[in-house]
């Protein structure tokens, strides 16, 4: 219960403490606003670094897939690449071969042309001299076998003229059949070659294009990464001002807890109990998501610790008179200031925080301090976890 020194006596160093108390919660609210300020521009920070690297994820993972793009269209240009040269080594064996077959036609021509040229000075002879040519031979013959040899030869000269016409006609026209299947498999070639060529062309138009993206997403990822640096750099200057004020907000709540110390010993000197406070399942709620907002990731211990800290400012003249006019004093508490009180609220504690908060409105102190922060190594009080409380 709150205790209110009467008298005279009393009554101008009491309103004379006020004063300077009150300069003491001035300064500190500057201090705490300040605080709330760099919290709130840590946040916006923090946020700000989050979405960068959601950004940077996003562009490596774009990045990843131009490279593997440009690995598989790499691979196509070289099989492209091998065909040609394989078609190409096609086209040059066919020319080769055409080159050889014509070569062959002209050999044959040639030599067609001199037995055409033999056979036609034969059938010359023939001709101008009559058959008498042959009867004379014959005629001329020695004996039978004589003449018998005679006809045969007569008659294998004949046909040596025949089938040597009949093998060259054979001839030319196979070696034309092959030069024609030569030529129509050169074009077939040429045109497979073509094919490749533009398929080729295709390749390195896409080749050249993720070329120009890869080099604007490496670009972009630089860009990103120049702004990642400045947010963490930022990011730990703030840090280190959020620090400072820390430090600075603790000496102030230091002195102004001297202060109260000083003008009266309304809180009990050990942890304990304290009588119980009527409290509605608003006020439950409210004192639980403080709780979770001050000391969510601590243990129990702490969170009974928070909520205690809440309590025994309701306790104390210093502070006002209520848990919700605690709670949203000016300068206390920053999840207030910066909304997340609200948002825990709106949704509601975790089981454990409903619990530490009934506890504590039941009566339950562990600790006797009227502040806490966190434990930065240069406050003097008592440690829980995260927290240092005095």
């Amino acid at each position: 219960m709150k205790r209110y020194k009467r008298g005279g006596s009393l009554l101008a160093l009491l309103l004379l403490v006020c004063c300077t108390a009150g300069l003491a919660v001035h300064a500190s609210g500057n201090t705490g606003q300040q605080l709330r300020e760099t919290g709130n521009a840590i946040d916006r920070l923090e946020e700000e670094q989050r979405e960068q690297q959601q950004t940077l994820d996003d562009l490596e993972r774009y990045q990843g897939n131009l490279s593997a793009e440009l690995a598989e269209l790499n691979r196509g240009l070289q099989e492209v690449s091998n065909d040609m040269t394989r078609l190409q080594g096609e086209i040059d064996e066919t020319n080769d071969q055409i080159a050889q077959a014509e070569g062959q036609i002209a050999e044959l021509t040639e030599q067609s042309e001199a037995q055409y040229k033999a056979m036609t000075a034969r059938i010359q002879y023939i001709y101008e001299n009559g058959e008498m040519t042959y009867i004379t031979a014959l005629l001329g013959a020695q004996s039978f076998a004589d003449f018998l040899n005679r006809t045969t030869y007569i008659q294998e000269i004949h046909n040596y003229d025949r089938e040597q016409l009949t093998l060259y006609q054979n001839t030319i026209a196979e070696l034309a059949r092959q030069q024609e299947g030569l030529e129509t498999a050169k074009e077939e070639l040429v045109a497979a070659q073509e094919e490749l060529e533009a398929k080729k062309g295709e390749i390195d138009t896409l080749i050249a294009r993720y070329n120009t993206q890869m080099a604007e997403a490496n670009s972009q990822i630089a860009s990103v990464q120049d702004a990642m640096a400045e947010t963490e750099a930022e990011l730990e200057r703030q840090r280190a001002y959020e620090e400072e004020l820390e430090r600075r907000k603790a000496q102030e709540d230091a002195r102004r807890l001297e202060e109260i110390r000083q003008q009266e010993s309304e809180l009990p000197s050990n942890s304990g109990t304290a009588a119980a406070v009527p409290a509605t399942s608003s006020d439950v709620a409210m004192l639980a998501a403080l709780i979770e907002c001050e000391a969510g990731g601590e243990s129990y211990e702490g969170k009974l610790a928070v909520g205690s800290v809440v309590m025994n400012r309701v306790a104390s003249s210093h502070f006002p008179n209520t848990m919700i006019e605690v709670i949203y004093q000016s300068g206390q508490f920053s999840p207030v200031a910066s909304g997340r009180f609200a948002q825990v609220l709106a949704r509601g504690a975790s089981k454990d925080c409903v619990q530490a908060a009934n506890e504590v409105l039941a009566g339950t102190r562990t600790l006797n301090c009227l502040f806490f922060r966190r434990n930065n190594g240069t406050i003097q009080g008592i440690v829980i976890g995260n927290h240092v409380f005095y």
